[in-house]
């Protein structure tokens, strides 16, 4: 993915250009009601208009969500959203410039104009879980993400799911952001399930 400008050459309908110097972006639903409208123009102007600082991460190894690639920058600048307060992410995976990670710079940026953001997650594998700490800690990005270090919804029933996932996830009410990272033979488990009912 190519790093973002602060300006469009000619094209505003969501593609890219062809020098590729620009973000491939979303096509704004201009069908869409007023409230969709206005995410979606905010969004491409906030992946548009990233400073070039944003994207200067390595790219030593591959993260689908680094933040040099358009997910990356969409989760960004989700998380850097005016109505952004509390979100959360299923799940950590390998510590590094992740989507956890790029939603954590995000909210970095809220937390710096006063407001109170985190971002919950977690991690089951007890050695990923510890360097994602490390990792966040580093970076100084702990203070708007807990990383859990627990395997969620370990007791497979809906009920205990969404009970765990009100107390530990979602205590102050409806998240404002869920990142869940699937893919595309995605079938939802009771954990899905649960977390978008309950957060």
């Amino acid at each position: 993915s190519s790093s973002s400008s602060s300006s469009m050459s000619g094209n505003r309908n969501g593609h890219s250009s062809r020098s590729g110097r620009f973000p491939l972006l979303a096509p704004l639903p201009t069908l869409a009601k007023p409230v969709v409208l206005s995410l979606a123009v905010y969004l491409r102007d906030c992946v548009v208009g990233l400073p070039p600082s944003f994207t200067n991460f390595s790219r030593i190894e591959w993260y689908m969500e680094h933040p040099r690639t358009n997910s990356g920058k969409y989760i960004r600048c989700l998380a850097e959203h005016p109505a952004t307060f509390r979100a959360a992410a299923l799940f950590y995976g390998r510590a590094g410039p992740n989507g956890v990670f790029s939603a954590a710079l995000g909210l970095r940026s809220r937390a710096a104009l006063g407001h109170r953001v985190r971002l919950v997650t977690a991690e089951a594998d007890e050695a990923r879980c510890a360097s994602g700490r490390l990792f966040l800690k580093r970076r100084r990005l702990d203070q708007v993400v807990q990383l859990r270090c627990e395997r969620c919804c370990a007791a497979g029933d809906m009920d205990t799911c969404s009970a765990e996932f009100s107390r530990n996830w979602c205590p102050d009410g409806r998240l404002d952001v869920l990142f869940m990272d699937l893919d595309i033979t995605f079938s939802p488990t009771h954990i899905h399930i649960s977390i978008l009912r309950t957060c």
